[in-house]
């Protein structure tokens, strides 16, 4: 077992950490607890991560201070617990506690479960981890006792008691290892935490917080108690809550130092009491403010709830460094305590449960009164209704309904002042919120959560999305393996909550399956992705016992990073490093061969088109390199069926519209640099593309905020402008596919007009053969291969191609004069390939032919005939 400094942002490394662990072992348990708590926070950076490793997830707040409108909060009681702790005065505990089968992990520290706290804050964490083979600190079975007296002391609903009674007796089974016991976890349920500190006196005493006690009560205790002789008080004059006159009665007769933090940037929030004794500092760190309700008083006399490490050995001092201390004479009547806020007693509601018998209401305490419990869908204002009563003197209470509510709260019913309306809570469903086991039926997830900004610019990290999206496609293999072996059962019918918001129950799987940061990208949300760590030194303390390093190799699992020689490109690319670029096409290539095989559901397919689109926006093919077309045309259409296909109807519509959006980016980079009557094969693979998704594209939102609109910072990105895109789905909305012919013929200085069943093109030029070959060729793909003729004329020359395969009729005028039929066996051979000579009329497939002034050749007749086409009125129509 090891003890040092250590580095960590937040308790989000270590979610971080176990999801890039590379046996894959499931998080069993992750439980959370602290003062204010911002749960539409958690559920962007941490929720649906932990739910992808398999946790059961629970968070546990003070009944007063959550960071949160009801209204924004969308997970709670689906995805996980939450839970309301009471007690006398705040309930101020900060641990993060991560556990599986074999391995835990906790973090005790400073840092409340907000953004702030997790990110922007200097905070400080301490450690504490281990297995069931090497064993663990007894610091953690100290933790796992206070969990267990936790609820004896403070006010929990049940279904919170019993998750954290139960992870005590879990985090027991785990052996205690050998160790220096220079760590202990203190709490002061029943003591304070000031009382189990050692006494002085010792050489040296530190602290800081961003609450030091205004009355001085405190300073004077810590002063008894250690004794020091020398000083030092750490304060950021504009963000420290402290009484510069008190601090200097409190320390009197010694040497003293007021160390000035510095106030720009990050708020010290973390909280240090440390002395020293000879070479040897001594710490207490943890959740406790400097104040007499958290170093003074125990929790059961009216004191906060806290939890603390108390560890001991350390070579250096955790003080933060200053370059100024404070001439004293500067803290005469420098005060920047406010006045306390008087607190309203509150109705508290410490659950709701959904049980076959209705909505079970747990209160705090009994009341003198009647509470009035009533209930929402969402939380907005205006939009409770009551469900009934809880009698005065009861503290419990079931309602049955036939809505589906998810918040809860309670009113008193007389206008008592002392009783104000409860902090809304949810409304809990256990079956949703329980831990995923190994074999749920539960879609198959991403190992690790990716950044696309991250993945896109770093090949490691482009390396681990490869490799891990690989991975998914053998779980969603395996799994429809194991789905096809069993007797198939009827699908469960949707859940109220889901019919009432499937659009968010689509973006808990999506964030469940992909992580929050890739589907904010993917639906256009806002930035889902954690705070930055905050600038400023992470530092805190790590006891665990140290395992074995894994080495196991990662397995190919079909869609693996490239490991070949990577393209030695000169170009200068800035978006997109060099040497990752020829490892991106190859690995493009392979996962459109995956989509392809139907594998993907359009989540995922959406997902990577989107990252090929960016791709080509980054220059990651040469300007002579056309190997994105194909990937990018089978990614395209895939999407597009994606949002066709009968096992989608339950897909939000506002999933459709984003990947019919996606569909019209694909489909508009496809249909650059070629025509729509132009037989090169990129040519025709765009526009049977084109044919095939322009249902969806029409209804794509043209003005829909996106970032698939590159702009191009390298002169090999393929991009697509908002302008050309609008035109693109302007163009599928009018539902006319002559118009894209007749408007690619306008470029080409062809006119196209439609004389009754007849298609007139005219223009300059020389040789109408190769024109009216060329045009009914395109027609008949956009006619789906029905029957179609053309008449190209110039001045005095004209020719008549009629065509449905294999069937091919000519009529030329001057200076053949001639009817032909020809019969056009491969099934590659069109009009067009057979006369693109502009000079001479092939014979191949030729197997009739007469004088224009006499009857066509047979197989002509019957061709023009079965049509209901006269021959002489056809051959008056092409003279006029």
């Amino acid at each position: 077992m090891t003890a040092g400094a250590w580095s960590m942002a937040s308790p989000l490394t270590l979610i971080r950490q176990w999801s890039d662990r590379g046996d894959e072992a499931p998080l069993h348990d992750l439980v959370l607890l602290g003062f204010t708590v911002d749960l539409p926070f958690l559920e962007r950076v941490l929720i649906s991560r932990a739910r992808a490793l398999g946790a059961r997830v629970t968070v546990v707040g003070d009944v007063g201070h959550g960071l949160y409108e009801a209204i924004d909060v969308k997970l709670a009681g689906r995805s996980y617990f939450h839970g309301l702790a009471a007690c006398s005065r705040a309930f101020h505990p900060k641990v993060v506690l991560l556990r599986g089968e074999n391995d835990v992990e906790a973090a005790i520290g400073s840092g409340n479960p907000t953004a702030a706290g997790w990110g922007y804050n200097d905070e400080i964490w301490t450690v504490l981890g281990g297995t069931k083979q090497h064993g663990v600190p007894e610091a953690l079975h100290q933790l796992a006792t206070w969990l267990d007296e936790l609820p004896t002391v403070v006010d929990v609903s049940d279904y919170i008691r019993e998750i954290l009674r139960e992870n005590s007796r879990l985090l027991k089974e785990f052996p205690v290892a050998d160790d220096d016991h220079r760590t202990t976890v203190l709490h002061n349920l029943s003591h304070s935490l000031l009382g189990q500190l050692p006494s002085g006196p010792v050489d040296e005493l530190n602290m800081y917080a961003p609450f030091i006690d205004g009355t001085g009560a405190a300073l004077d205790a810590i002063a008894r108690r250690f004794d020091p002789s020398r000083v030092v008080v750490g304060v950021q004059p504009r963000r420290s809550s402290f009484d510069g006159d008190r601090i200097c009665e409190a320390f009197a007769g010694r040497e003293l130092e007021v160390r000035f933090l510095e106030d720009v940037g990050s708020a010290r929030h973390g909280k240090l009491l440390e002395w020293r004794i000879g070479d040897s500092w001594h710490a207490l760190t943890g959740s406790a403010n400097l104040t007499v309700s958290a170093l003074l008083r125990s929790t059961r006399d009216e004191g906060n709830c806290e939890l603390a490490v108390l560890s001991s050995g350390h070579a250096e001092s955790l003080m933060p460094r200053s370059d100024r201390s404070a001439d004293l004479s500067e803290l005469n009547g420098l005060r920047t305590v406010g006045e306390p806020t008087p607190s309203r007693a509150s109705a508290i509601v410490l659950g709701v449960l959904d049980t076959s018998a209705g909505l079970a209401v747990t209160l705090a305490r009994t009341y003198t009164v009647d509470v009035v419990v009533e209930a929402s869908a969402d939380g907005a204002p205006g939009g409770w209704t009551r469900l009934g009563t809880i009698p005065a003197g009861q503290s419990e209470g079931s309602f049955p309904v036939l809505e589906t509510y998810a918040v809860v709260r309670v009113v008193a019913t007389t206008a008592d002042p002392a009783i104000a309306a409860s902090p809304p809570v949810f409304v809990m469903h256990p079956a949703k919120c329980a831990r995923r086991r190994a074999n749920d039926d539960d879609r198959p997830t991403l190992r690790r959560f990716h950044d696309e900004d991250e993945f896109l610019m770093d090949e490691q990290a482009a390396r681990q999305f490869q490799n891990d999206l690989g991975q998914l496609a053998k779980a969603v293999r395996n799994r429809r393996a194991l789905a096809a072996s069993v007797p198939t059962e009827h699908a469960e019918t949707a859940s109220a909550v889901e019919l009432l918001d499937r659009w968010q129950a689509y973006l808990d799987q999506c964030e469940q399956m992909l992580g929050a940061v890739l589907t904010s990208k993917l639906f256009g949300l806002p930035s889902l992705s954690g705070p930055r760590p905050f600038g400023g030194s992470a530092w805190g303390l790590s006891v665990s016992v140290p395992m074995p390093e894994d080495s196991a190799a990662e397995e190919d699992a079909g869609l693996l990073a490239d490991e070949g020689e990577l393209a030695d490109d000169d170009d200068e690319l800035p978006p997109l490093p060099e040497t990752a670029r020829h490892g991106w096409r190859r690995w493009t290539e392979r996962a459109a061969d995956v989509v392809q095989e139907g594998v993907f559901d359009l989540a995922v397919r959406f997902l990577i088109l989107r990252v090929v689109i960016q791709l080509l926006g980054r220059g990651a093919w040469g300007l002579n390199d056309d190997g994105w077309r194909e990937p990018l045309a089978v990614l395209t259409e895939a999407l597009a069926g994606g949002t066709e296909a009968d096992d989608v109807e339950q897909l939000p519509h506002q999933a459709r519209q984003v990947a019919a959006f996606a569909v019209a980016v694909g489909v508009g980079l496809l249909r650059q640099g070629t025509s729509a009557v132009a037989g090169g094969p990129a040519d025709v693979h765009a526009n049977e593309v084109w044919r095939r998704v322009r249902a969806v594209v029409a209804t794509a939102d043209p003005n829909a905020e996106t970032d698939l609109l590159i702009y191009p910072r390298t002169g090999r990105a393929r991009t697509l402008t908002r302008g050309a895109l609008a035109d693109l789905i302007g163009r599928a909305a009018a539902d006319d596919p002559l118009a894209d012919l007749q408007e690619a013929l306008a470029d080409q200085g062809l006119d196209l007009v439609v004389d009754g069943d007849l298609y007139r093109v005219a223009g300059g030029f020389r040789n109408p053969v190769p024109v009216a070959a060329r045009v009914v060729t395109e027609l008949g793909r956009l006619n789906q291969g029905n029957f179609v003729h053309v008449r190209a004329t110039n001045g005095d020359r004209w020719a008549y191609c009629a065509w449905q395969r294999p069937e091919l009729v000519l009529a030329v005028s001057r200076p053949t004069n001639s009817w032909r039929h020809y019969h056009l066996t491969q099934a590659t051979a069109t009009p067009e390939s057979r006369f693109a000579a502009e000079e001479g009329l092939s014979s191949i497939g030729l197997t009739g032919m007469s004088r224009l002034g006499q009857v066509p050749p047979p197989q002509a007749l019957a061709m023009l005939t079965g049509h209901g086409i006269d021959h002489i009125d056809l051959l008056r129509r092409l003279l006029d």
